[in-house]
């Protein structure tokens, strides 16, 4: 019969089953089983409700006394077996009391539960009329066989819970377990998806063409929004993608004892091994972090500033006091600091075993009486002011302490008295070789003459008279002055 969408066929396999009695006659049953199988058609009708099948079946049956058909109630037992004969039962007793035979035709239903998984089945049947007189069941002989009827619950290869392989092995390939999870290769899935296999492989094909091609797994939540995802995202894109979608959420590389990651190689030699190209790290904004190393002291590498005066600080953040090294757009680095104030500035102590310095002589910086001095100008002490130097005034003056350090363009190689105030100080050659602002009012210089202060005030000139040089000595002559004034190298070297 067709109705509402519904396909319904009823499948009946009458079976005579007889047995003497000697008080009673003969009894004799002709059962019937029947199966309702029903099928949702794919039509315009409106969604009805479904609701499961369950196990229970159909039997109906004739129940003949004496050669007559019965008439009136009798109590029923239903047994299963595995064997014609012996065996042990399966499952429980099914137990109908109080059935109504009308004509000699009795209908009920027998629930086994899930004893139909593939093998053979027996059914046995005790029967006691009328319903509920007290005395025992009669048990009809021989035991009826369940076939193929009744496995219309059991799709060949498939029982209530699990499927087997197309050639029956292995058997239950595929398994539900109780909690709803789904089990490939084994029947005790211990998760949602729960994989079983010498080789257990998982195989996503995009059978589109190579610019729509896409696919991935994707991780929903409980309101149906994806907050996860691992594969080719964008359709043709050939950009593989793991992303977190989760607030807070990491993506974590946890490789095992001893293992490493490779980016670009199959052979990583360290715990992050990159081949082929540059790691880049993008944070923007002052104070963004770029890198961050840990380990017993924590140090981060970290943008400082923004925009054109970017600098790029690595920085101690484990404490312990300034550790911070700082490289400026500018050029300028800082060690201990990060206000850098020439291409390489330490605040701290230095250790070198060599130092090479490609300048010319050791200057100090000292506070000035006089607001402008030039480069090459002979100064002595201020007797006025004390720690300040001024330009010599006086020949011979026994206050001589040295002379500007970078006149014509020759760099000083070391200067020292950087301290607090004395950023625009001067520097003084204290040793060394620096061009000098020298006249001949002593007489004309030659190399190796030695030099003290002029009556010119900042002027350097031969020492003649060698009673009065006692203390008041610059230096000795490098190159020679024949007349006038001019810029003279001098090795500069108090005496």
């Amino acid at each position: 019969m067709t109705t509402l969408g519904h396909f319904a066929t009823a499948i009946r396999n009458p079976v005579a089953i007889a047995v003497d009695r000697t008080t009673r006659g003969a009894l004799v049953i002709a059962p019937c089983l029947a199966v309702l199988l029903s099928f949702w058609m794919a039509t315009s009708h409106p969604v009805l409700a479904q609701t499961p099948i369950g196990t229970a079946f159909t039997y109906q049956g004739n129940i003949d006394l004496s050669g007559s058909p019965l008439n009136g109630t009798a109590d029923f037992q239903f047994k299963l077996f595995g064997a014609l004969t012996g065996g042990t039962q399966i499952g429980s007793t099914v137990t109908v009391s109080n059935l109504t035979v009308s004509n000699g035709v009795f209908t009920t239903q027998i629930d086994f539960g899930s004893a139909f998984v593939g093998d053979r089945r027996f059914l046995e049947i005790g029967v006691r009329s009328p319903a509920g007189g007290g005395g025992a069941f009669t048990t009809l002989s021989p035991r009826q066989e369940i076939t193929s009827t009744p496995y219309a619950l059991k799709v060949r290869g498939i029982d209530g819970f699990s499927l087997d392989a197309s050639d029956g092995t292995p058997v239950d390939a595929l398994a539900v377990g109780p909690n709803g999870d789904v089990g490939i290769g084994t029947t005790t899935p211990a998760h949602a998806l729960h994989v079983v296999n010498d080789t257990p492989v998982m195989i996503l094909q995009d059978t589109s063409p190579a610019t729509e091609q896409s696919g991935y797994l994707g991780f929903w939540n409980n309101t149906a929004a994806e907050t996860a995802w691992v594969g080719y995202g964008t359709p043709g894109s050939p950009h593989f993608s793991v992303v977190n979608g989760r607030a807070g959420g990491h993506i974590q590389l946890l490789p095992g004892v001893g293992g490493n990651v490779g980016i670009g190689t199959t052979a990583p030699a360290a715990k992050l091994h990159v081949n082929g190209g540059a790691i880049m790290a993008q944070n923007l904004g002052n104070q963004a972090d770029l890198l961050w190393l840990e380990s017993e002291r924590d140090w981060v590498f970290r943008q400082e500033g923004s925009g054109a005066g970017t600098s790029l600080k690595l920085q101690s953040v484990g404490g312990g006091g300034n550790k911070n090294f700082i490289i400026q757009t500018d050029g300028l680095v800082g060690i201990g600091t990060l206000t850098p104030l020439a291409k390489l500035h330490v605040n701290g102590t230095t250790r070198t075993n060599v130092l090479e310095i490609t300048g010319a002589d050791l200057a100090e910086r000292f506070p000035s009486s006089d607001s402008r001095v030039e480069p090459g100008t002979v100064m002595e002490i201020d007797p006025d002011h004390a720690g300040h130097l001024r330009i010599a005034r006086t020949p011979y003056s026994p206050c001589v302490a040295g002379v500007i350090s970078g006149a014509n363009d020759f760099a000083a190689g070391a200067v020292l008295g950087n301290l607090p105030g004395s950023e625009d100080a001067p520097p003084v050659a204290l040793s060394g070789r620096v061009y000098v602002r020298c006249d001949t009012s002593g007489g004309a210089i030659r190399p190796g003459d030695l030099l003290t202060t002029s009556s010119a005030p900042g002027f350097a000139m031969k020492a003649s008279d060698l009673a009065r040089s006692h203390g008041a000595i610059i230096g000795k002559a490098m190159e020679p002055l024949a007349e006038g004034s001019g810029l003279v190298l001098v090795l500069v070297n108090l005496q």
